[in-house]
């Protein structure tokens, strides 16, 4: 009778445990799928005119991501008297983020967005080897609701920046000017 009651309560305890990481595993592959370029883009607009920087982002997801948000900060280690503090200065970006990047889908470019930044990047990344640059993008899954926050730092200007313009599509390639 009790050997009973306790198998009983064992097989609940296991399947509540197995019903729980089926959901769980579920709801993550729910979440937005969203890729940051490698590098920044150094886009020299036209001749004469002032340079201006773009990062690419790729919704690599089927669903489109709403409520979408990004910044853009450089980050600066700071000692104080309790440790190292990282202190967040933000750089504007030009215009405001989208509200929403579709899907993917196929032989559609519509995935994929470019953000513009006018401020000197390269200045800022070569004036101090302690400072980098942060971008984080912050997104909801269109259908589920499910948010997700992606992060990508660059440190170095001779590798995180590069000369051009990406290509038309679903690569990071970036193309002569």
């Amino acid at each position: 009778m009790i050997g009973s009651q306790v198998i009983a309560i064992a097989v609940g305890v296991i399947s509540s445990v197995i019903a729980s990481s089926v959901w769980l595993f579920g709801l993550r592959r729910m979440r937005p799928v969203i890729d940051i370029s490698p590098w920044i883009v150094e886009d020299d607009t036209a001749s004469g005119a002032p340079t201006c920087y773009r990062i690419k982002i790729i919704n690599r997801s089927r669903r489109a991501l709403v409520d979408v948000a990004f910044e853009l900060a450089v980050m600066r280690p700071e000692r104080t008297q309790g440790g190292v503090v990282k202190m967040r200065r933000v750089v504007p970006v030009s215009g405001p983020p989208p509200l929403i990047i579709p899907g993917r889908g196929r032989g559609d470019d519509a995935n994929t967005y470019r953000i513009r930044v006018d401020a000197d990047l390269r200045g800022i990344l070569d004036g101090d080897a302690h400072r980098f640059i942060r971008l984080r993008v912050f997104a909801r899954d269109e259908v589920t609701g499910i948010g997700r926050v992606v992060e990508r730092e660059y440190y170095e200007p001779r590798s995180d920046l590069r000369a051009g313009k990406y290509s038309k599509g679903q690569s990071f390639e970036v193309v002569g000017s």
